[in-house]
């Protein structure tokens, strides 16, 4: 946060979330992450797709990437329920938010958490997420 303007409303202290998403000034992308976006783009340059798709695309890709990371980070060696879905579980029960007590109760037990697990999920959800966001199926 040393590079941050200051926050005279102490907004960061109440939102510890709002510092992973920066202050909202210029960024200033490092040699390798333009390296990776313009290998992605090569990569994208047969898929349809406008050139706006294609950035948005890469950048949900990279976000997907950033959520798995941390979800991995978070897991369990154990196998054990992580702290955060009991919370949820809980909150949905008591029954002020049907529609995630319906989502989780027909969605049933979470898939093993295993690297191969994840790998295949990520696998999947890429290959709904690109296809969507690529223009593919739209009328």
């Amino acid at each position: 946060m040393c590079c941050w303007p200051p926050d005279p409303r102490g907004r960061q202290g109440r939102r510890p979330s709002r510092a992973a998403v920066g202050p909202g000034g210029p960024v200033r992308e490092g040699p390798h992450a333009i390296d990776y976006l313009e290998h992605a783009l090569g990569i994208l340059t047969p898929a349809p797709g406008t050139a706006g798709q294609k950035l948005e695309a890469i950048g949900l890709l990279g976000a997907l990437a950033t959520l798995f990371a941390r979800r991995e980070n978070l897991a369990t060696a154990d196998g054990a329920v992580p702290a955060r879905a009991v919370h949820l579980a809980a909150v949905a029960a008591e029954g002020r938010h049907p529609h995630l007590l319906a989502a989780l109760t027909t969605a049933g037990a979470p898939p093993p958490a295993g690297p191969a697990d994840r790998d295949a999920l990520f696998v999947r959800l890429l290959r709904r997420l690109l296809p969507a966001m690529l223009g593919q199926g739209e009328a």
